[in-house]
This record gives structure tokens, C-alpha cells and sequence, in this order.
């Protein structure tokens, strides 16, 4: 039997599993897209976001591109290192 190599960094997610990593709703991600936040390809219906975009979201070069997310009512922003250690 092979082994598989689980250190194999994915290069696409689904909104779902981007909704997930990021403890965010599925609608969150969609208007994050519809905002030319993160890049998509489509293959077939599925959509797949592509994680260089998602990581540049939660990591960015420059602090005023960090998302706002609004949880409970209150505005916080995503911390660029709190998602991703490396």
C-alpha cells in the first residue's frame, strides 16, 4: 500500500472549505469574492478558491488591506498571523 504525503499544501479550496478554515459563513466568502477579494476558477459548477489569494486575505503586505469581519455586532479585524503559524 502507498503512503500518502500529508504535507501537501492544497492549491485550491472550496468556498466551503474556506468558510470552515476561516470560521466564516459560506455567504461571508461569496461576497468576499463578488468583491475581488479572493481569486476563483471554476471547474464544471465547482468553485475553488485559490489559496495564495486566501493566505494574502489573512496575511496582508499592508495592514489597511485587512479585512473587517463583523462578528456579534462588533467590528474586529483578522489578524494575519492568528489563522495561518507557519
Amino acid at each position: 500500500m502507498s503512503q500518502v504525503d500529508h504535507s501537501i499544501q492544497p492549491i485550491a479550496i472550496t468556498v466551503a472549505e474556506a468558510a470552515k478554515l476561516l470560521s466564516l459563513g459560506r455567504t461571508t466568502i461569496w461576497k468576499l469574492i463578488k468583491e475581488g477579494k479572493l481569486q476563483t476558477f471554476h471547474v464544471g459548477k465547482s468553485c475553488r478558491i485559490l489559496m495564495p489569494s486566501l493566505l494574502s486575505l489573512v496575511r496582508p503586505t499592508d495592514p489597511a488591506t485587512a479585512v473587517e469581519v463583523r462578528r456579534r455586532g462588533r467590528p474586529r479585524k483578522v489578524l494575519p498571523n492568528a489563522l495561518f503559524q507557519a
